[in-house]
């Protein structure tokens, strides 16, 4: 759900008074993500660009309200704006559709010092090189499997295991 971003102030800036009346009844308003002339020119977004954040306070971007919204969503709102931006929701994610599968590597990997996200001789044991069946029967590193080559092992019931993707 959305909310409106900081407190606006009192002193609204140059370009402000188009917000300034939502602000007064309290609604948010999506901003606009105007880019400076140098963006437009280089084919920079506002929301992309990582440096965006660390214009939202200089006098001419203040002056001008470039970035409005994406100022607004890190934290940096220009005064007199009340820009909607999307809470985070703090509830994680339960889906229970797919699996969290794991990346147990067999004996032999964790012997000789391999890891499932890294060894480049998986691709043999189930990705586009084959399967063994020591890899399908045990599971080993089905995460990568399904993350690198996009093999699933099935389960019980010879169904398709899809992996939940990892949080980045």
């Amino acid at each position: 759900s959305a909310k409106p971003s900081a407190k606006p102030s009192a002193k609204p800036s140059a370009k402000s008074s188009v917000n300034v009346e939502a602000d007064n009844n309290g609604s948010c308003v999506q901003c606009s993500d105007e880019v400076t002339p140098w963006m437009q020119n280089n084919t920079k977004t506002c929301a992309s660009w990582p440096a965006t954040a660390d214009r939202c306070n200089t006098t001419y971007w203040l002056d001008n309200q470039f970035c409005a919204q994406t100022c607004a969503e890190t934290g940096l709102a220009y005064n007199g704006t009340n820009c909607c931006v999307e809470e985070e929701d703090p509830t994680p994610d339960t889906n229970t559709d797919c699996p969290t599968c794991e990346d147990i590597p067999s004996k032999w990997m964790t012997t000789n010092g391999f890891a499932c996200s890294t060894w480049k001789g998986l691709k043999g044991k189930c990705g586009p090189e084959g399967q063994t069946q020591s890899f399908i029967d045990n599971k080993f590193c089905a995460l990568s499997c399904y993350e690198r080559f996009g093999i699933s092992y099935l389960d019980g019931d010879g169904n398709e295991e899809r992996c939940c993707d990892r949080e980045a």
